[in-house]
């Protein structure tokens, strides 16, 4: 999206004041929303993970969740369409091992965007993605930032 800024030719005085409060309630807004909405997406997939694995694998992994991890993937694209491949339903179903606690998974999606918690969940041990969210909901870290190389 271009960004446009009003030309000074025709601006009145108090105008640039104005513009400049209205911009920043525009952005904080979009801020609060795009945390809104990736927290609650991060909730769906812990959800999405979580049901699979209870009512249909029953906490296992088994050779028949595959082929149902595979249908129920191109049941949900056709419903829905693309976002639910199977390499999404994996992440679902990995956020759901490594998170049990719904509490937790709130509170990273709260803190962290999906992309974020999806580079810790694909290939880490549980104890670093424990490591991290402690980390970035530290009483030291309020603003639930990520410290350096992390």
């Amino acid at each position: 999206m271009k960004k446009v800024f009003p030309s000074d030719d025709h601006v009145i005085p108090v105008l640039p004041e104005l513009l400049s409060s209205i911009r920043q309630l525009i952005d904080a807004s979009r801020r609060r929303v795009a945390v809104a909405v990736n927290a609650e997406l991060t909730m769906l997939y812990w959800h999405v993970g979580t049901h699979i694995r209870s009512a249909i694998l029953q906490g296992e992994r088994a050779e028949y969740g595959k082929k149902i991890i595979a249908h129920l993937s191109r049941d949900l694209t056709v419903i829905y369409g693309n976002g639910w491949s199977e390499k999404t339903l994996r992440h679902c179903l990995r956020i759901a091992e490594i998170f049990p606690s719904e509490e937790i998974v709130s509170a990273l999606g709260r803190q962290l965007s999906w992309t974020h918690i999806k580079s810790l969940i694909c290939g880490q041990k549980r104890h670093s993605c424990s490591r991290v969210f402690n980390r970035a909901s530290s009483p030291r870290n309020p603003a639930g930032k990520t410290a350096p190389g992390y």
